[in-house]
């Protein structure tokens, strides 16, 4: 039972500790920017998106995967016959890079 209780007094003591700030290196866009999909290409990522209102499939491209830039253009500027015209709607597209 001792070295349990050691080891509580020891979490204990770490507990009173202040939290110390740090940088968040989370990837933000501040689009609304549902469902992305990722890829990583010539040094560069690129995140696309369920549609917006203004867009079929958003688009947004990062050099670092921490600062991204939301561009404004389509992935999909013309939506393909399997695509409801009563509801286009595109949902959490799948991007993958064709290699030739």
């Amino acid at each position: 039972m001792l070295p349990f209780l050691s080891l509580v007094a020891v979490l204990l003591q770490g507990s009173s500790a202040a939290p110390t700030k740090r940088l968040s290196a989370v990837p933000v866009i501040s689009e609304n920017f549902p469902d992305p999909s990722l890829i990583s290409t010539n040094n560069t990522w690129y995140a696309f998106a369920t549609n917006s209102g203004q867009y079929n499939v958003q688009v947004a491209q990062s050099f670092d995967f921490v600062t991204w830039e939301y561009l404004n253009q389509d992935a999909l500027p013309d939506l393909p016959a399997w695509v409801d015209a009563s509801a286009p709607n595109v949902w959490a597209p799948d991007v993958s890079e064709r290699v030739r």
